[in-house]
């Protein structure tokens, strides 16, 4: 809002919250001073404060301080101390500032620079609980490093302590409450201090810590200032953790996401899980290593990277040794367990444990960097599958609970793909041992039958003495069995070479209708003997085309004894033409029909709608499923419509062209 100034001027009002429960109204004007007029200008000269007041926010989450403040306000010959407005500037200037803070590393400075200003300290610092407990320094002012490695990890107050407050040290020569730090403290020059505890919604965040060079006596409204710039950056540090932790969140999410995605994107485990780390590295990791257990019960690194390229080699060194397994190696503990371990902290103990002791991969490990790491299994069905080293280099990246589920919850996703790629290969070896049994199975039948058929042509062509009508009809039963028997065999032979990419197409210059017409041959006597009706349409004049007349056939075979087979009464009729440069084939039958459900199930191999125990149909179910492959095999397709009752029809398209 905006208010009258001195001589009609305007100005602007603009209230200020603190966490501490106060709410500073800080009316300003324009930067110019007038004769007479008393105020403090702000930092960038742009704003002059000319009007303070304050009062008790009851509806935040100080309304329990009780603190009286007294509204100052200026009049043309007032005055108002220094101290008050310093006061004021310094927390309107740091609410503004951190409000714009990128991240916590700025608000962490911020709070430093209006810290000293405000209580015109020697020195300061800030300290934050990490996630063990431990208080570490996060940012300082005038401190050595010899300081801070002896000091840090104190705290006066325990980390659930419901209402901690502020620890003073007017001298800290006369301070035994200081205990053995006391001597450290004194050595780095300092006389007095305070401890100012960072609370944000009843937790205890850290501490600021003041100091100064000679013995000095707090007074209340330094404490009372100094609380009031705690509670504006415990406030702003809260926030701005639960900003980075949504945002976390949601990058995690992301990560796995297309994490996922990499690991369903193909059945090459070891691919995977190498794509797998470079986008590890990219988000979440600085260098991470993948872990599988082969089948020599062994684990072997499958995987490797670093954020750093010029790192990357030094890595590749480390893997190229066998990787310590001794028994205490956290990765043997991982993978013997199957339970995941944080390392927030990394000694010497452990750098050995993971390198084996060795010199060389311990002197290796140092310069890959290992401040904080993750080892999660992977466990898939029970079975412990492999295993991610995952690394932090950077000791203000330190790995917490949090990225400890994001890390498993990754884990899982990767199991699950190596076990998936070992069972397709399980599956593929299966297959094959199947088809190789199928073809020699096939071969060592067919040898046989062919004998079987050739004795028995032989008797019914009178060549060992004369047939009777009753001996003719049983040995052409005998040989239409064993023709449906070869062309099963043959089925499964083709079958077989189809599945491993063996067959080819040998196309050859065919008159259509002869082509079809052979196949009818073969068909009728079955149809007869079934008391159906079987038609054979072909076209009158001669259509001479270049095709595979064997695959051909064999598709027309498939489809017409499968026809013939389920159809109890009724007709079964092939159709042949040349449409648009391709050769149409066409089966229909007066059938049962076949389930909507069901059209693309007839084709899976062994597939038929009697299955098991209800079946009353003979055959092997390749029938169509080889009808299929090899009509694709030749560049074409076979389509099926079918009404339930009624019958089907199955159209067969093959591309071909006129021979000359």
């Amino acid at each position: 809002m905006t208010a009258r100034g001195p001589a009609g001027r305007s100005a602007a009002a603009r209230p200020v919250a603190s966490p501490s429960g106060w709410v500073w109204h800080v009316r300003c004007a324009p930067g110019r001073r007038f004769p007479g007029e008393p105020g403090a200008w702000d930092r960038d000269r742009r704003v002059r404060i000319v009007r303070l007041s304050g009062k008790p926010d009851r509806e935040g989450s100080g309304a329990r301080d009780r603190e009286r403040v007294r509204e100052t306000e200026q009049s043309g010959n007032g005055t108002v101390p220094a101290s008050r407005f310093r006061e004021v500037r310094v927390l309107y200037e740091l609410t503004e500032a951190v409000a714009r803070a990128v991240d916590l590393e700025e608000i962490y400075e911020l709070a430093l620079d209006g810290l000293t200003e405000a209580l015109e300290v020697d020195r300061a610092s800030l300290l934050l609980f990490d996630p063990d407990g431990v208080s570490r320094f996060k940012a300082w002012r005038g401190l050595s490093a010899e300081y801070r490695a002896a000091v840090e990890g104190h705290s006066p107050w325990p980390r659930d302590a419901r209402d901690p407050q502020p620890v003073l040290a007017p001298d800290v020569a006369n301070a035994p409450s200081l205990g053995e730090m006391r001597t450290a403290i004194l050595r780095e020059g300092i006389r007095a201090l305070a401890f100012i505890p960072l609370v944000y919604n009843g937790q205890l965040l850290g501490k600021f810590m003041v100091y100064y060079d000679e013995p000095h006596v707090f007074t209340d409204d330094e404490v009372r200032l100094a609380r009031t710039v705690a509670s504006h950056i415990a406030f702003a540090i809260g926030r701005k953790r639960a900003e980075e932790r949504l945002r976390a969140s949601e990058e995690a999410q992301a990560f796995l996401a297309e994490a996922g995605e990499v690991l369903s994107s193909t059945l090459d485990a070891r691919a995977a899980l190498r794509d797998v780390a470079r986008l590890v590295v990219r988000s979440f990791a600085d260098w991470c290593i993948v872990y599988v257990i082969e089948e020599d019960g062994l684990a072997h690194r499958v995987a490797g990277e670093h954020r750093d390229p010029a790192a990357q080699p030094v890595l590749e060194e480390y893997m190229a040794h066998p990787a310590a397994m001794e028994p205490g190696s956290p990765i043997t503990e991982v993978l013997r367990s199957g339970e995941s371990r944080l390392l927030s902290t990394v000694d010497d103990a452990v750098l050995r444990a993971v390198a084996g002791d060795d010199p060389a991969q311990v002197a290796r490990l140092r310069k890959l960097g290992l401040e904080s790491g993750i080892l999660v299994p992977m466990v898939a069905r029970g079975r412990t599958l492999g295993s991610f080293t995952l690394v932090s280099t950077r000791p203000g990246r330190r790995y917490t609970e949090t990225d400890l589920r994001v890390a498993e919850d990754l884990a899982r996703r990767a199991a699950f793909a190596v076990d998936n790629a070992r069972l397709y290969q399980e599956a593929l070896l299966a297959n094959q041992a199947k088809s190789d049994f199928l073809a020699v199975m096939s071969h060592e039948l067919r040898t046989p039958l062919t004998a079987i058929m050739g004795y028995a042509e032989l008797i019914r062509n009178g060549v060992l003495g004369e047939v009777n009508e009753k001996q003719a009809w049983h040995l052409e039963r005998l040989l239409v069995s064993a023709r449906h028997l070869l062309q099963l065999i043959d089925e499964i032979l083709v079958f077989t070479r189809a599945e491993a990419g063996r067959e080819q197409v040998r196309s050859e210059r065919v008159d259509l209708a002869n082509v079809v017409n052979e196949v009818g041959r073969r068909i009728e006597p079955l149809a007869r003997e079934k008391g159906l009706e079987f038609i054979v349409h072909v076209p009158e004049e001669p259509v001479l085309i270049e095709l595979d007349r064997g695959k051909v056939r064999q598709v027309l075979m498939s489809l017409l004894s499968n026809a013939v087979k389920f159809t109890s009464r009724g007709v079964v009729e092939l159709n042949a033409e040349l449409e648009d440069g391709q050769a149409v084939f066409r089966v229909r039958d007066t059938g049962p029909g076949i389930r909507p459900e069901h059209i693309e199930d007839i084709f899976d191999p062994f597939w038929q709608a009697e299955q098991a125990t209800t079946r009353t149909q003979g055959g092997a179910g390749l029938g169509l499923s080889l009808a299929r492959r090899l009509a694709r095999l030749l560049g074409g397709d076979i389509t099926v419509e079918s009404t339930l009752g009624e019958g089907s029809t199955f159209t067969v398209r093959v591309p071909t062209r006129r021979a000359a």
